[in-house]
């Protein structure tokens, strides 16, 4: 009503047409795509976030580079951060030149040697050589993460 006494009915018709503008562009706004809802709803927390690959060498590293944690690593190991600094690349590179023959974790779920000696099956299919070690990371990630196999002391 205090719209008809000031401005009449142009005014509620102008002020009208405005809310309807507005309540169509918010309802255009928050329109939820389906792709999205339906990749969601049929996501499956068995299958790896990551791009795993086994074709070669270099791919290897990235699985290894997948499984390590920086920062669990950078404060479990402080002489690796006294060494190689806390960037991501110079403490993966310790681990990769200094920590893995050593025994270190590469995260607080994998540790090399504890996933050899907790799993034999996997030392006779893959070796014991050095140059085969991405191959225990790369099963991690896509195998032994989900089914629970131990990977720690």
């Amino acid at each position: 009503m205090l719209f008809l006494k000031r401005g009449g009915k142009k005014m509620v018709k102008k002020f009208l047409s405005m809310a309807i503008i507005f309540i169509i562009g918010l309802s255009v706004s928050l329109e939820i795509d389906p792709e999205i809802v339906s990749a969601k709803e049929t996501y499956d927390p068995i299958v790896p976030s990551v791009t795993v690959s086994t074709s070669d060498n270099f791919s290897g590293q990235q699985n290894m580079y997948f499984v390590f944690d920086a920062e669990y690593y950078a404060k479990t190991y402080p002489e690796a951060v006294a060494i190689s600094g806390t960037s991501f690349e110079g403490l993966f590179n310790h681990y990769l030149t200094y920590g893995i023959k050593h025994g270190y974790n590469a995260c607080r779920d994998f540790n090399l040697d504890a996933y050899k000696e907790y799993n034999p099956d996997l030392v006779a299919i893959f070796g014991d050589d050095e140059e085969n070690e991405s191959l225990y990371f790369t099963h991690y990630l896509t195998t032994g993460k989900y089914e629970g196999l131990k990977s720690t002391y």
